[in-house]
């Protein structure tokens, strides 16, 4: 048997408390200090374990979260969030939400447009620099399209009409062979409807 000193604890049982409930609570108290749980590092995207990231999402209120996704895109997608919920339904949170899912956006409101557009539209060029499926054959496939088209959905003002055309940066690199099956081969910027 332990012969280490029982800590002395905050008691939470009232003043009319049995001996026996006495020394339940001091030996929880004293078990359940000896277990290390690091509070703070499970509510830092930075910090908490990959496996209790979707938790920190959850916790977080993230639009849109896909488990598939590689460790370091989930923990940008939980570092945006508050920013997302701060500005949502303005510019700035459809690019810090899709910058997070590693994509730029390009927004154009109708009265930026020459000839000025229809009123209440918006045009939106979102370029996804890297591949998120790794069971993808291509850049940017169906999937991380429909993200992309999800993601704006959750976070853009609701009253607008938004025109979105997807595509791809390749940085100067030939690796765009099976980019999109209706492209031609072709160097640097590539932008595509999908």
């Amino acid at each position: 048997m332990n012969n280490t000193p029982l800590k002395k604890c905050r008691s939470l049982l009232p003043p009319n408390r049995t001996a026996r409930e006495k020394v339940l609570e001091l030996v929880a108290c004293t078990r359940l200090d000896a277990i290390p749980l690091p509070i703070k590092s499970l509510m830092n995207a930075d910090e908490c374990p990959a496996e209790l990231l979707n938790f920190l999402a959850d916790s977080m209120s993230v639009d849109y979260w896909d488990g598939e996704w590689p460790e370091d895109v989930k923990r940008d997608m939980i570092k945006a969030s508050l920013s997302v919920h701060w500005h949502k339904g303005t510019d700035g949170a459809v690019e810090d939400a899709l910058k997070a899912l590693g994509v730029t956006a390009d927004v154009t409101h109708w009265w930026q447009e020459s000839p000025k557009g229809t009123p209440g539209t918006m045009k939106l060029i979102a370029t996804a620099n890297k591949n998120l499926d790794k069971n993808s054959e291509t850049f940017l496939g169906p999937k991380l399209a429909q993200q992309i088209r999800t993601i704006i959905k959750h976070v853009k003002r609701g009253c607008i009409h938004m025109d979105i055309v997807t595509g791809a940066n390749f940085d100067n690199e030939i690796q765009v062979a099976n980019a999109l099956s209706s492209t031609k081969l072709s160097l640097g910027h590539m932008v595509a409807v999908i």
